[in-house]
């Protein structure tokens, strides 16, 4: 079984790790036949206090600021699933299209997920946002191809989300969610129209900078094909690239320092 995913509570007293067939998030193509599960770990003990069930293949995870919500995005079911952790009780949410990443507001009232959509039957275009208390998918909100990776102003009025597919005539943008109206309201260039994927990204705590895992595939004049990824450091104020490092990451998390 893979696992994928990892949140932290917001104290430090548990992990909570996505464990399935499908953990890695790719669309396989037999049917899933272990499914998904969350774990919960105590970090002290590095003992595994309970498990919930979490649908046929879950890829992202998020916990809420106040430790009580956990939000789990299903690639393959197409759901999301609200875990209340005081009692471990889950309602399962209905999606339009398969889903990506998750993020929730820090009061905990909306969790976000991004619905790229699928190779195998329809990529999309929009974030889903769901209404915590109801359990209910109130908004839909259009961005662009493949939205992937989401992250969550520190304020909680805004999200950032990645083109999870940005190929050929397409920019690789983050694309700027409000949370309370539910409207894009802007986006960031990253890189010009080419064979571009921005796949992570994560934010700062004073939500001054984004930093992106920007994947890329660029050729030379021989034809020559190289995979070359960049971390990109983004002044969220200007809506620029200010720095572009030469690493080679699949994901980036931010210090809470």
């Amino acid at each position: 079984e893979g696992v994928s995913q990892l949140a932290l509570a917001p104290d430090g007293s548990r992990l909570y790790v996505t464990q399935g067939c499908n953990a890695g998030g790719v669309d396989p193509p037999w049917p899933c036949q272990s499914p998904s599960r969350v774990a919960i770990v105590d970090p002290a003990t590095l003992a595994v206090t309970a498990t919930v069930a979490a649908g046929e293949g879950v890829t992202a995870i998020a916990v809420s600021r106040d430790g009580t919500t956990l939000c789990t995005c299903d690639f393959l079911a197409r759901t999301a699933s609200l875990i209340d952790l005081p009692t471990l009780h889950t309602r399962t949410v209905e999606l339009p299209s398969t889903c990506g990443g998750v993020a929730l507001r820090p009061d905990g009232a909306r969790a976000f997920v991004t619905l790229p959509g699928s190779w195998r039957t329809t990529f999309d275009t929009r974030v889903g946002a769901i209404d915590v208390t109801s359990g209910v998918l109130v908004a839909t909100i259009p961005v662009h191809i493949e939205p992937l990776a989401i992250a969550m102003d520190p304020g909680g009025t805004r999200a950032f989300v990645t083109d999870g597919n940005a190929n050929g005539a397409n920019p690789a943008e983050v694309h700027i969610v409000d949370t309370v109206d539910n409207t894009r309201v802007g986006s960031i260039l990253l890189r010009p129209p080419a064979t571009v994927m921005p796949t992570a990204l994560d934010i700062s705590p004073d939500g001054a900078a984004l930093y992106v895992v920007s994947e890329a595939v660029e050729y030379e004049a021989n034809g020559a094909r190289h995979h070359r990824t960049r971390l990109l450091a983004v002044d969220v104020a200007t809506r620029s690239v200010r720095a572009s490092l030469a690493l080679q990451p699949r994901g980036v998390r931010v210090s809470a320092d």
